[in-house]
C-alpha cells in the first residue's frame, strides 16, 4: 500500500507543477482505480480525457470506472469514443480498450502481442484495472503468469 501512497504523492506533486498534465491525471486515476477509489479515479480520467480527447486509453479507463459505479450512460459514451480512437494506440492499450468493451478475444490477442513486445508488462497487466474483465479467463492467466 505504501507504493500506492508514494505514487499518489508523486502524481499530485507533478500536478502542482503542471495542473494541465493529462498523463499525470490519467496515471493518478489508474492508482485510484487499482485501490477501488472509482469516484476519485473518474475525476482524474475526466480531466485527462477532456484535455486530450483523442487518446483512447483515457476514455477506456474512464468508462471502466463508470461501469464500476453503475453509470451506464457515461460508460457507453466513453467506451464508444475509445473504440473509435483505438487504432492509433499500442497493442497494450488496445487490449485494455477491448477488455473494457467486453471484447475478450480481441483483448487477449492484443495483450499477447503487447507482452511479446514488452515482457516487463506482465506484472502491471496482472493489476491493471482495465483488464479486470479478463482476469477470470484461464488464457489471461497463462499469458501474464502468477504474481510473485
Amino acid at each position: 500500500m505504501a507504493c500506492y501512497d508514494a505514487a499518489i504523492a508523486a502524481y499530485r506533486r507533478a500536478l502542482e507543477l503542471d495542473k494541465k498534465y493529462a498523463y499525470a491525471h490519467y496515471n493518478l486515476g489508474k492508482v485510484y482505480a487499482v485501490l477501488g477509489r472509482y469516484s476519485e479515479a473518474i475525476v482524474e480520467y475526466e480531466f485527462a480525457a477532456d484535455s486530450d480527447p483523442g487518446t483512447a486509453s483515457y476514455h477506456a479507463s474512464l468508462s471502466a470506472c463508470c461501469r464500476q459505479l453503475g453509470q451506464e450512460v457515461d460508460y457507453q459514451r466513453h467506451i464508444t469514443a475509445a473504440l473509435r480512437l483505438m487504432e492509433r494506440e499500442s497493442d497494450y492499450d488496445k487490449a485494455c480498450v477491448n477488455a473494457v468493451a467486453g471484447r475478450t478475444e480481441a483483448a487477449l490477442e492484443n495483450l499477447a502481442r503487447a507482452l511479446k513486445q514488452a515482457p516487463g508488462l506482465h506484472g502491471w497487466a496482472r493489476r491493471d484495472p482495465d483488464l479486470t474483465n479478463l482476469q477470470i479467463d484461464p488464457r489471461f492467466k497463462a499469458l501474464v503468469g502468477n504474481e510473485k
